[in-house]
C-alpha cells in the first residue's frame, strides 16, 4: 500500500511542479495563475478517478496474493530455519508479464524480508533457456526489516530474453548481502 501512496505522491509532485505550469505557460494571456489552479484541479481529479483505481487494482490482483503466498510459504518453513538473520529468512517471488507477440516483455519480482534486521546486498536474476543460462544481472537490494511487498522489473531485453524464448525461458535468482548493525 505503501507503494501506491508513494506513486500518488510523485504524480501529485509532476502535475503541481511541473505540468500544471507548462500548460499555464501557454495560455497565459487568460492569466496565468488562475490557468494553473485550473489546470491543476482538472489534473488532479483525472489523477484521483481514473489513475487511483488502477493503481490499487493493480496491488490487489498482482502484488497482494503474491506477499500472502510468501507469507503462507514462510509459516511453513520458518521452523526448519537458523534463528540468526540469513537471506534464507528473504523470500521472492517472481512472474512473468506481457506477451511473447507483443508489447513490453518484463520479469517482475516482489521481495519480503522476515529478518529483524535490515538487509543490504544484491538480487541475481538468471535466465535459462533449453537448460543453459543466457544471461545474469545483479541489482542493488535494501530491504528494510520485515519488509514486505518490495517489487521491481527488469526488461526482458536486458537478460537477452527474446521473443522466441519468452514462453519457455526459466528465470531464478540469487541473493547476496548482509545485515549491517
Amino acid at each position: 500500500m505503501f507503494d501506491i501512496l508513494g506513486g500518488l505522491a510523485v504524480f501529485v509532485f509532476i502535475i503541481v511542479g511541473m505540468v500544471s505550469p507548462i500548460i499555464a505557460f501557454f495560455f497565459r494571456k487568460k492569466g496565468f495563475k488562475a490557468i494553473w489552479k485550473k489546470s491543476n484541479l482538472l489534473l488532479l481529479g483525472v489523477l484521483i478517478f481514473i489513475i487511483t483505481p488502477i493503481l490499487i487494482a493493480s496491488y490487489y490482483t498482482e502484488e497482494k496474493p503474491l506477499i500472502d503466498k510468501m507469507d503462507k510459504k514462510y509459516a511453513l518453513i520458518k521452523n526448519d530455519l537458523p534463528k540468526d538473520e540469513t537471506t534464507e529468512k528473504i523470500l521472492v517471488e517472481l512472474y512473468k508479464t506481457g506477451a511473447s507477440t507483443s508489447g513490453n516483455r518484463n520479469i517482475n519480482y516482489v521481495v519480503n524480508n522476515y529478518n529483524h534486521k535490515d538487509f543490504n546486498g544484491k538480487i541475481i536474476i538468471s535466465a535459462f533457456y533449453g537448460g543453459k543460462k543466457i544471461s545474469e544481472k545483479e541489482f542493488e537490494l535494501f530491504l528494510l526489516s520485515k519488509e514486505k511487498g518490495y517489487d521491481d522489473y527488469i526488461d526482458a531485453n536486458k537478460l537477452n530474453i527474446n521473443r522466441d524464448k519468452w514462453k519457455t525461458v526459466k528465470i531464478k535468482y540469487k541473493i547476496k548481502g548482509e545485515f549491517p548493525s
